[in-house]
């Protein structure tokens, strides 16, 4: 919610992706800054749904589900910036290649000092 410009460098950062079959779903969670607007301008091959209201990360969630299309979904949050064009197309043939690989995690990396903060 109120995150236009985070949205906008996190979308912009999926769209570098190397793996171009994709299916974007953006949710705006009852945003007032003008996020869905930004969407519909700057990124229109993205799914938008405005709800009327927050109704958490969770149900954001759920719905996205309930209409994407695709083999394998990819979570975001709005302030994530995939680092590396080649990342989802890594991950997706990771899954295509072993059945027995059912999710698949990242490094999180902090902004100003480059260090691994997370790693699972």
């Amino acid at each position: 919610m109120n995150r236009k410009e985070i949205l906008k460098a996190c979308l912009t950062s999926v769209f570098k992706q190397t793996f171009d079959a994709v299916e974007v779903i953006v949710v705006d969670n009852n945003s007032t800054d003008g996020t869905g607007e930004m969407v519909k301008q700057c990124f229109p091959d993205v799914m938008l749904l405005e709800n009327g209201r927050n109704l958490g990360p969770a149900e954001a969630r759920n719905q996205a589900i309930r209409i994407c299309r695709g083999d394998f979904l990819w979570f975001l949050d709005s302030d994530t910036i995939v680092l590396d064009a080649q990342c989802l197309s890594f991950m997706v043939s990771a899954l295509a290649e072993h059945d027995d690989i059912g999710a698949i995690g990242a490094e999180m990396i902090e902004e100003k000092t480059g260090k691994v903060i997370l790693d699972k």
